[in-house]
Order: structure tokens, then sequence, then C-alpha cells
């Protein structure tokens, strides 16, 4: 896929109510526009536009084993952007806060999408609850990580309730959240993204929809042993073969079960650690934690769960799904390894779990 110099670009561009004719005047006049603007956000706005034919490139999490490097073009970045125009019902001339971090690929594609699409981009830093210089701005388009949506919506529900149209990503909306924002006057959706994909690539409206649909222009569909397959244009391979497990539900529509390499067998019962991890969470939704497994001489593999904090959690009385849910061991640490992404670390557990005794211990 090749770009011509600066066609992508939606003229004229919008940036805080300021529009740009050109690339020259967008460039002598960014400083001042987003002179409240964290650095890497004008960084990024300026490399697009100056590059003949930007690349981004992206990293994969590290989750299951060592982070590997992905480039794409901007023409597959468009792809992917018009894709969730489509979705979503985004025009040129809406307003579009970036509240993300314009470093990782979220952020990225939020300046990807408003230079390409022709919204009309605001920038705030990305703390847990963005603010800006006039409180009662109204924007019809904003992308927020897990944290954020929870931090407006227990501080500052009206602000939360200013954004129109929301994309949640980068990592699990926990459920009680999700029942909290029943509510909520605009749509949310919760996104399933991928390195390979560069971005989402299917989304679920929370309170509305269980499952994920894929975006227009995607299909997706399974293998015999329930991996998902994707045919995404903007991807680099096509078909992509995944390791995620899921349970198609309708076309192009699906829920997602787990990972294939991380299922746990423990007598007999195949388990998707983050399917018990999300179960947990509902039962204990102020403790971070996180599952992985080790061989047992009855069960074949045992769940271990790992534990932040100087207490075990008392699991006598729950109601599991399934009776294997129940962790057979638990593990104190004081920080639960995460990747990038704020993904548990599954190949560091195992490696934390090697070094650490038989029965309850902590390790720091």
């Amino acid at each position: 896929m090749e770009s011509k110099p600066t066609t992508w670009i939606h003229w004229p561009v919008t940036l805080e109510g300021q529009s740009f004719a050109s690339a020259e005047e967008l460039l002598v006049g960014l400083a001042e526009v987003g002179r409240h603007w964290p650095e890497r956000a004008l960084q990024e706005v300026e490399k697009l536009v100056r590059e003949v034919d930007p690349k981004l490139l992206v990293r994969t999490s590290g989750s299951t084993g060592d982070p590997k490097e992905m480039e794409f073009s901007i023409a597959q970045a468009m792809l992917s952007a018009r894709a969730t125009a489509a979705a979503l019902g985004l025009k040129a001339g809406n307003r579009a806060l970036l509240a993300l971090d314009a470093e990782p690929i979220g952020g990225r594609m939020m300046i990807v999408r408003a230079l390409g699409l022709g919204l009309d981009l605001s920038v705030c830093a990305p703390a847990s609850i963005p603010t800006r210089p006039r409180a009662a701005e109204i924007f019809d388009f904003c992308a927020l990580v897990p944290r954020q949506l929870h931090a407006l919506e227990a501080n500052d529900p009206n602000r939360l309730a200013s954004f129109g149209t929301l994309l949640i990503g980068g990592g699990p909306v926990d459920p009680d959240l999700e029942a909290r924002l029943a509510g909520h006057p605009h749509p949310i959706y919760h996104t399933f993204a991928m390195t390979e994909t560069l971005s989402h690539f299917a989304l679920r409206q929370l309170n509305v929809n269980a499952a994920y649909e894929a975006l227009p222009s995607v299909q997706v569909s399974t293998d015999e042993q329930g991996r998902m397959i994707i045919d995404c244009p903007w991807a680099n391979e096509q078909p992509l073969f995944t390791q995620d497990i899921i349970q198609l539900t309708g076309p192009n529509q699906f829920i997602w079960l787990g990972r294939a390499g991380l299922v746990i067998n423990s007598g007999g019962v195949k388990i998707h650690p983050e399917q018990v991890e999300a179960w947990l969470a509902t039962e204990f939704p102020n403790q971070n934690f996180a599952l992985t497994s080790e061989p047992d001489p009855s069960w074949g593999e045992r769940l271990v769960l790992f534990l932040e904090g100087d207490a075990l959690l008392d699991l006598s009385n729950l109601n599991p799904p399934q009776p294997a849910w129940v962790p057979k061991r638990q593990l104190l640490v004081a920080e639960i390894p995460k990747t990038r992404t704020g993904k548990p670390a599954r190949a560091e557990l195992k490696a934390l779990l090697s070094r650490m005794k038989e029965g309850p211990s902590t390790i720091h």
C-alpha cells in the first residue's frame, strides 16, 4: 500500500477550533494552537504532517513472550480509521478529544483519525481525570483507557457525560463499572484490538451487547479448535491466524474466551485464566491479582493465584461458574508483573512461580 504526499490528510485541518489550509500554515501555527498540549502530542502531529509517507511502528505487548515490532503504512492506518468512522458515524467537523498518551498506538490513531477524517482535534494531558482549560466543553468523540473511565465515573460524572461516543481500550472493563454505567446518555464501546491489526477491529457497546462485532470490511471466523481467524484489510497478514479462542454468536460477532496457549487443564477441565480473572474481579473488585498454573500430581495442573498485598483471600464461600475455577494456591507479591499495556506478563509469572517455595509465600 502506497501513500502520496499528505493526500491522506483532510484539508483544512482543524485543531482546537482553528483551521489550517496547508501543511506550511499548520506547522507555523502548531506551537501556538497546541501551547497547552503535552509535548508528545505536538511531536506526533508535526511528524504526521511533515513526513511524506509516515510509518506507524507498533510493539506487541509481550504478555506471553518477547515483544516484537511491526510497521504499518499511513494507507493501512486510514483504512482502519475509515472503518471506525463508518461504525460510529463520525463525520468531518466532529469534535474529538485526545486524552491518551500520544506515543502508544491508541493515541497516535486518534491523531490519524482527526487529520485523515477532518475531525476538530483538541488535546489534554493523559491524566486519570482528563481536564481542559475550559471545563464546560462538549466533545463528540473521545478515547479513554479503563482507569480513566473508572475515575471519571467515580469522581466527575458530569465531565464523563460531556463526551459523546466513547472508545475504551487498553484493558478489560470491570463488570461492576459497566453495570453502573447502564444509564449513561451516550454510547460507550469497548474495543477488541491486537498489534497485528494496528488498532481495534471489533467493538462491543457496553450494557447493550455481550459480544463484539467486527468493523465494516472485517471478517471473523474460527478454525476447528475455535481459534479466531481474521480477514482485516489493513493487517499485514491476510488472513490472520490467531491464538484467541472465541465463540461465534452471529455473523462477525463473537465472545472472547481466552488464549489457546494459556489454557489450563485442571482435573480434565479446560480453564481460560482470563475468564477466571474476570470472575474473581467481580468477587474481589479492589484486589490486584493474576493467575497462572503449576503441575499437580492429582489435578494435572492447578490454578495459582498471585496477589498484591499482605493477606490471602478467603475463597471458601465462593460460588464459581465451575468448581475448578477456584485457585488451589495463593502467593503474595509486592507487585504483579505487567506488560507495557497493563496485561499480566504471563511468562514473568511463570518465572516468578519457579522461584517461590511450596505453600503460601511472599516475594518482594
